[in-house]
């Protein structure tokens, strides 16, 4: 993780699990039904047909067990209707498997599937920052509030430009720094991205003139806490 902030931006060419020859047929009559493959500069791999389907994988993909329709529909905001239609598809793509225990329908990825794995990692690298800092941030005593700002927030929320490098994160409040990088400093293999952690008192973060509050209001960003 970077102590101290840089700018500028780069491309990401993420570290997919190898496949065999076999396997690969396979990944790409899976995936060619599920995704788009779009200009890398369109945006932070926007590969998937739509945002339900992104947030749903995402939500499946991180999970450490399968996820009832409810809990996916918390996760996600997206309506019944709509996620009906894209567990639908995943499944039916092969990459989820759906199991009955009750009168509850539950999700997980199908890790048979050799697609599955290089998914999870788009999905990390794409849309996995916001969860995983979040939850990685959550026992950190003093933090009032956290957000990403910066080029990954804003290829996140939709404007064009190349994928970003880094992550700008925002801590606010009175937490002991080496608690903040010891919580974040074990996501740098998961993310692949250096976190650039910029700290704001409360007083500043009320402070309305503030150059640097005022900028990030001004922009695109992804709120994590509380």
């Amino acid at each position: 993780m970077r102590r101290t902030s840089s700018s500028g931006e780069g491309v990401i060419a993420p570290c997919l699990p190898a496949t065999s020859d076999t396997d690969i047929p396979t990944f790409m009559q899976k995936m060619n039904s599920m995704i788009h493959i779009m200009n890398r500069n369109d945006g932070t791999l926007p590969i998937f047909k739509t945002e339900a389907q992104a947030a749903a994988l995402e939500a499946l993909l991180l999970s450490d067990r399968p996820l009832s329709t409810r809990e996916i529909i918390t996760a996600t905001g997206a309506s019944q209707p709509t996620l009906h239609r894209e567990l639908t598809r995943l499944v039916d793509a092969g990459l989820l498997v759906r199991t009955t225990v009750g009168r509850s329908a539950l999700f997980a990825p199908d890790e048979a599937n050799p697609a599955v794995a290089p998914l999870r990692t788009l999905i990390t690298l794409s849309r996995g920052p916001q969860a995983l800092i979040t939850t990685a941030l959550a026992d950190v005593p003093g933090i009032s509030r956290a957000l990403i700002f910066g080029s990954f927030a804003a290829r996140s929320t939709g404007a064009p430009g190349a994928a970003p490098d880094d992550i700008d994160l925002l801590i606010v409040g009175s937490p002991v720094r080496r608690d903040v990088y010891d919580a974040l400093d074990p996501l740098d293999q998961a993310l692949r991205r250096e976190v650039n952690v910029t700290f704001l008192s409360d007083d500043r973060w009320d402070a309305a003139e503030d150059e640097i509050v005022t900028r990030i209001l001004g922009e695109p960003r992804l709120e994590l806490l509380p």
